[in-house]
């Protein structure tokens, strides 16, 4: 747990906007070196697509495959961030336990007084199989959740979050913003929409938002 907390906290702080930083970025470069002192010395690194299925394979050395395989999946998941939508819909498949993500696309798109639609098909919803991810001594006493609640920029408005999975504690996690919505059917996710949204409505859907990322290159300068 301490390794971790150095690679995420210490590392990690002192790295913003690792994202696209492929070739030089501290905490990926804090994990390859903790490989090589281990002895790792082959991976096999796949690119899938919308459907889960294996579009390419990398494999050879782990830094030299995983950058082949960065360079592909950058063409292959760029995606044009559409503006001033009045409604985005964003699906968090194939990657639904990260559901955060989709709020990236959320908040990049919508118009003030849009609405946003969280699509979260997962049995776990927002809860995480890490012990770090949900123990209150993430920092400062607090959650991962709670952490992320306070960075994670909110919604300017409306929230609904679709998910026919959601429970009373899966309601309450702190990253989802203050007044949000929350639907089991997607029948209640287009009666939500008609009452907010009269007549014509530009939407923007992400179908694999999880996986999807802003449309950028890669520079292997940075």
């Amino acid at each position: 747990m301490d390794t971790v907390r150095y690679n995420h906290e210490t590392v990690g702080a002192s790295s913003k906007d690792n994202g696209l930083k492929i070739f030089h970025n501290e905490v990926r470069l804090d994990m390859e070196e903790a490989a090589r002192l281990v002895g790792v010395d082959f991976t096999v690194q796949v690119v899938y697509n919308r459907r889960r299925r294996t579009c390419a394979v990398f494999a050879g050395d782990m830094v030299a495959a995983h950058h082949a395989a960065c360079r592909m999946a950058n063409l292959h998941y760029r995606t044009p961030t559409f503006k001033n939508a009045d409604i985005v819909i964003a699906n968090n498949y194939p990657q639904n336990i990260q559901s955060d993500k989709g709020l990236d696309w959320v908040n990049r798109s919508l118009r003030d007084g849009g609405t946003g639609v969280l699509i979260i098909q997962n049995p776990h919803v927002m809860t995480s199989w890490n012990f770090w991810n949900e123990s209150t001594t993430y920092r400062n006493g607090r959650t991962y959740w709670e952490m992320l609640a306070a960075r994670k920029p909110r919604p300017s408005s409306g929230l609904i979050i679709y998910s026919q999975y959601l429970d009373k504690r899966s309601r309450n996690y702190p990253a989802f913003p203050a007044g949000s919505m929350f639907a089991q059917t997607w029948a209640e996710v287009i009666a939500q929409l008609r009452t907010r949204h009269k007549g014509d409505a530009r939407v923007a859907v992400y179908p694999y938002c999880s996986i999807q990322h802003v449309e950028a290159g890669l520079d292997e300068s940075t």
